[in-house]
């Protein structure tokens, strides 16, 4: 299948992400590979960039560096950490589940 030239491309955000989650979970890649910034941490958890930013503000999301004023990554390890915290066997139920 061909694509028109004035057809805009595809964007590669998602491609790049995988490439990125899949080069962060091998033990050989650089710290820094190994943190998402806040849409691809938000992409990583199904949630929305806002989501995300409103938890950092609440203090109820996953653990976050602050390595600038205007740049925020999250670990893939305080991100799966935090997913998993959320686990819990009825609606009712408020705290971590009971194991």
């Amino acid at each position: 299948m061909t694509t028109h030239p004035m057809m805009p491309k595809a964007k590669a955000a998602p491609k790049l992400l995988q490439q990125q989650l899949s080069l962060a979970q091998e033990q050989s890649a650089p710290p820094l590979l190994r943190h998402l910034r806040t849409p691809e941490a938000a992409r990583y958890l199904g949630v929305s960039v806002s989501f995300l930013n409103h938890a950092r503000l609440r203090g109820s999301g996953p653990t976050y560096k602050k390595l600038s004023p205007k740049l925020i990554v999250y670990s893939l390890e305080d991100l799966q950490a935090w997913a998993n915290s959320k686990n819990r066997r009825s609606t009712s139920s408020s705290g971590p589940s009971q194991t």
